[in-house]
């Protein structure tokens, strides 16, 4: 098994310290579901993570700037919706805001009306916009109206980003909603990470002086492929659904579900004020290679530590040779991320490296410059190298 690091170690003292032998969630665990076509794998995901989960925010409709909005086929999801506590969310794109707050608020009331229908609880809807910092106030009046066109019964939650603590309306903003997510990844403009832990322990602490309305934060349960031009500049991003392109460089950008428990166990020994809950984004779903798997994250929504077993393997090219495949296998039980640096074994060094892996200048040495998700039973090959004697069938990884 992967050792545990000195921060996991100190947090693990910690909370035996506190009279328990693992932290204990104090607050909601949401996760977004974010297909646009219900189908059978989608509802299969929802019923596993069912017994895990407080609420389910599903993405209901999309406003892509001027064009008509694309509403959310619901009706295949009728039988999971039953019993369940929803959160219907209208995603507007862009900066700017387009869509009139009259014709988002219809939109969800017909949806809302569907969500009931199949016997589902839903006491809020949710806004997720990413308006620039210098438009806080005008989104802040576009809500006003908003919530005077939904119905009294419901709850008006928003989606906020770092930047917009610098906005001198921002206190306004959130003392008008009823509860806002803070999203803390992908949000940097840095294509070298998907979320940086000690800026966004900095973000959480720094809005939860702002206000008192109670917020969520936004973990990632995804990765994202990152084209960059010759510049370094970001040409696409990769998240959902596959994209048909290349670029000069491309990046993989994760961050490990074990970092984001030890991150959480961090918030929880000084829970900021004001934080509620962690909402998951986004929702494992069968066949999507982005995601992690529904065992690590239901792992995760237990308040354990997923472990990993990762090794690189050495395969002899052909018998008798000294040439060997070298591949960084998962053995489980659950996802991590291929090890930031791997040592060969004594007398082997690197012949060639794929997969964005290279060789240190002695070549007794394999890193990658970035994580990658890596789910329990499947392997990466790393590329192949050449060993004066005959090494062991595996080493295990030596990340650091």
């Amino acid at each position: 098994m992967m050792s545990a690091s000195l921060p996991t170690a100190a947090l693990a003292l910690a909370f035996a310290l506190l009279g328990c032998e693992q932290p204990q969630p104090r607050w909601d665990e949401d996760v977004y579901v974010w297909q646009r076509v219900w189908s059978e794998p989608v509802l299969t995901a929802v019923r596993q993570a069912s017994p895990y989960v407080d609420r389910f925010r599903i993405l209901s409709a999309q406003w892509r700037q001027d064009d008509p909005p694309l509403v959310v086929d619901l009706a295949p999801g009728r039988d999971v919706f039953r019993a369940r506590r929803i959160v219907p969310v209208a995603r507007l794109d862009g900066s700017r805001l387009s869509a009139e707050p009259s014709a988002v608020a219809e939109v969800l009331t017909g949806q809302i009306q569907v969500f009931r229908a199949a016997g589902a609880q839903v006491n809020a809807v949710e806004i997720d916009h990413d308006t620039a910092t210098a438009a806080v106030g005008d989104y802040a009046r576009w809500l006003g109206e908003l919530r005077r066109e939904l119905p009294q019964d419901l709850a008006l939650w928003i989606t906020a980003l770092p930047d917009w603590r610098h906005a001198p309306e921002i206190e306004r903003l959130l003392d008008q909603v009823d509860h806002y997510t803070l999203q803390v990844h992908a949000v940097s403009g840095d294509p070298s990470g998907l979320m940086d832990g000690s800026d966004a322990e900095g973000w959480v602490r720094a809005f939860s002086e702002i206000s008192q309305t109670p917020f969520s934060t936004a973990l990632p349960t995804y990765q994202l492929r990152a084209g960059l031009d010759a510049a370094g500049e970001i040409q696409f991003l990769e998240a959902e659904s596959p994209v048909p392109a290349r670029a000069a460089e491309e990046r993989w950008l994760f961050t490990a579900p074990q970092e984001l428990v030890e991150w959480q166990w961090n918030i929880q020994l000084d829970q900021p004020k004001q934080m509620a809950g962690i909402a998951w984004y986004r929702l494992p779903i069968e066949g999507d290679r982005s995601v992690i798997s529904m065992g690590t994250f239901q792992t995760i929504l237990e308040g354990q530590f997923p472990e990993s077993e990762i090794e690189l393997a050495l395969e002899p090219v052909r018998e008798g040779g000294d040439t060997y495949d070298a591949t960084v296998i998962n053995h489980g039980p659950h996802d991590g991320a291929w090890p930031e640096s791997i040592e060969l074994p004594p007398g082997c060094q690197v012949g060639e490296t794929v997969n964005g892996f290279v060789a240190d200048r002695q070549g007794g040495r394999i890193s990658h410059p970035q994580p990658g998700l890596l789910k329990a039973g499947e392997s990466i090959a790393a590329g192949w190298v050449r060993c004066a004697e005959t090494p062991d069938e595996t080493t295990t990884d030596s990340a650091g």
